[in-house]
């Protein structure tokens, strides 16, 4: 979401940019998701649901802890990566940085294909 905001948005795509978002943002965001999943009603009701969740604390992070930053060392931010997480931390904006970071987050179920014998 914060991917589509900066790159999508004009004028958000500077690290103190992210004190200006507005819900409607995503409304681009939205709709693609719906043409993606418009066969599947369930689906895209989970991703809405889910962006509005982000879309909500993002606005309550700016209103009333002063978010300006994407990223950033000492003030409020957004985006944190998954080794920086604490143990009573909402986990809403931790990120994978890359696909190592996966390994104990997945499960891979690797199935053989069915043999047969002759006779």
């Amino acid at each position: 979401m914060i991917t589509y905001v900066r790159h999508k948005i004009s004028g958000m795509a500077s690290n103190n940019s992210a004190q200006y978002f507005q819900p409607e943002m995503l409304d681009g965001l939205k709709a693609e998701i719906k043409n993606r999943f418009n066969d599947n009603q369930n689906v895209y009701q989970m991703f809405e649901r889910k962006l509005q969740d982000l879309s909500d604390d993002w606005l309550y992070k700016i209103e009333n802890h002063d978010l300006k930053y994407y990223e950033h060392k000492d003030f409020i931010h957004l985006l944190f990566k998954p080794s920086e997480k604490g143990f009573n931390e909402d986990s809403l904006w931790y990120v994978m940085q890359s696909m190592r970071e996966i390994d104990t987050n997945s499960f891979i179920k690797i199935g053989l294909p069915n043999i047969r014998t002759n006779g």
